[in-house]
């Protein structure tokens, strides 16, 4: 019983893990993108109609980004979304 909760542990912080990088890679390429645009993270979050905190939570990844808004965001980079997440 305890190898299968500590393996069941290690998988979940493994998982944990692959989520906590995925999203900190997308704050970060959302950041690059934004700032070679000339944005402020305030003038973005207002150009997609979202609070500033809003946004940036999602650049430091402590919040998940919507798809529609990945998307909205994306768009208005001028990038594909496919190009965010490489």
């Amino acid at each position: 019983m305890m190898r299968r909760r500590l393996r069941t542990s290690l998988t979940n912080m493994s998982q944990h893990d692959a989520h906590t990088d995925f999203y900190t890679a997308l704050g970060r390429a959302l950041s690059q993108a934004r700032e070679s645009r000339g944005y402020t993270q305030a003038q973005f979050a207002r150009a997609l109609g979202i609070a500033q905190s809003t946004y940036g939570g999602y650049e430091a990844a402590l919040r998940k980004i919507p798809v529609h808004v990945l998307k909205q965001a994306a768009d208005k980079l001028n990038v594909s979304v496919d190009g965010l997440l490489k």
